[in-house]
């Protein structure tokens, strides 16, 4: 490969321009007809990444331009996801989100870490994988939940609450683990050392948000949002430096940054354009380059090796998900069985933060053994089971509610 071209099937040269134009038509095509079944997008973007890499035609193999456009894609989803985080609601609803939240985390959690060691995996990646497992997705719920109106309910309420609950909890869990995985070995103190600096990190960034944004108001607040803009982007950059200066992931910076610029920023008409710049560069262009590369480093011989694995993951997100959090639900007292499993099944959405997390442990981080923390095979088993989730999980809500509305 050289810096204007690469090889393309053997012979032809595809310029940087000629790949991303290949690359946008085709994930674009791709997610637009995933979203005209009311699917997420996101699975269409995955799958035209297999279709044009070594798994199917092998038009585009792995190059420089779509590594760094993917890494920047993973920055601004995460960024964007801060945004989508909204704290207040989240303390309006602090205990029970965090109940529901836990209620579902805690049989995942442990389930999976007992079924993935005794299925041969290393400790470490079995915790993990583990709680990868556990973790959320904001996009994917949230587009559920507007196309059933659930939103604004008291069920999309609880849903939100749980969902931060969710993302808050594992993203300091994965970040310690992360951290002690890129260390070379495991000792309490060290982790609880890293677990101390992610909660310092994300305390002193929202107090210093409080006494610092004040005077940089003038800076932020003008009719065009174009330097509000440029200041999200300045704060997203700078969060995730100091992130990685201390021996964290960038993603959780940039995470953080987008919880600071939401909570920090009190123009709701500037946030709004800020919101929105932000979402065409993570959902419409960087993003999708993203999930393209993630289809493209799937193999199907990868996969075939794993089957009855992500099968097994599949049921246990479900299982673990539904059967935890809807007696959360019933128990409290404050919702019916009926809006319990509704609840769970919303947030047993699964297809773009934990495709993240394991993309990180697939091309990141390397154990003291030599070997990656999440191997060929099962980042390919998670991507497939993460897939799968995102295809169910309308489909089981829709399902649900249609019964409901029958009786």
């Amino acid at each position: 490969m050289t810096d204007i071209a690469i090889q393309y099937l053997g012979s032809e040269t595809l310029s940087h321009f000629e790949i991303l134009l290949l690359l946008m038509i085709t994930v674009w095509g791709a997610g637009r007809i995933f979203k005209y079944f009311a699917l997420p997008p996101m699975l269409g973007e995955i799958l035209s990444g297999v279709l044009l890499g070594p798994a199917v035609l092998g038009v585009l193999p792995s190059s420089e331009i779509i590594f760094i456009l993917a890494e920047l894609g993973v920055f601004f989803l995460m960024f964007h996801s801060g945004l989508d985080t909204d704290l207040k609601e989240f303390m309006s609803q602090s205990v029970m989100s965090l109940k529901l939240s836990i209620g579902g985390m805690i049989p995942i959690i442990l389930l999976g870490y007992l079924l993935l060691r005794w299925w041969g995996f290393e400790s470490l990646t079995a915790l993990f994988i583990a709680n990868i497992l556990a973790l959320n997705s904001i996009p994917v719920i949230m587009s559920v939940m507007k196309t059933y109106k659930l939103k604004k309910t008291p069920i999309g309420t609880a849903v939100l609450g749980a969902t931060v609950a969710n993302e808050l909890i594992l993203f300091m869990v994965l970040s310690v683990i992360i951290s002690v995985a890129q260390s070379g070995g495991f000792s309490v103190s060290l982790a609880l050392w890293v677990a101390l600096k992610v909660i310092l990190f994300f305390g002193i960034a929202l107090v210093l948000g409080r006494l610092i944004l004040p005077y940089l108001a003038p800076l932020v607040l003008n009719r065009s949002g174009s330097k509000g803009f440029t200041f999200a982007l300045i704060i997203a950059l700078l969060f995730a430096i100091v992130a990685e200066s201390i021996g964290l992931h960038f993603v959780l910076g940039a995470y953080l940054a987008g919880m600071f610029v939401r909570e920090e920023i009190n123009n709701p008409a500037l946030m709004l354009k800020i919101e929105d710049r932000f979402y065409g560069l993570s959902h419409s262009f960087l993003g999708p380059i993203f999930f393209a590369s993630v289809g493209m480093t799937i193999s199907f011989t990868a996969l075939s090796n794993e089957p009855w694995l992500v099968l097994v993951l599949l049921c246990l997100i479900f299982a673990g998900q539904i059967i935890g959090t809807t007696f959360v639900a019933v128990f409290s007292k404050k919702f019916k069985v009926f809006e319990g499993i509704i609840i769970s099944s919303l947030l047993a959405g699964r297809g773009s933060t934990e495709i993240i997390m394991a993309q990180i442990g697939f091309s990141t981080i390397v154990l003291a053994t030599g070997q990656r923390l999440i191997s060929e095979d099962l980042f390919g088993a998670l991507v497939l089971m993460s897939f799968l989730s995102s295809l169910l999980m309308p489909l089981l809500v829709k399902f649900i509610l249609s019964t409901k509305k029958s009786d």
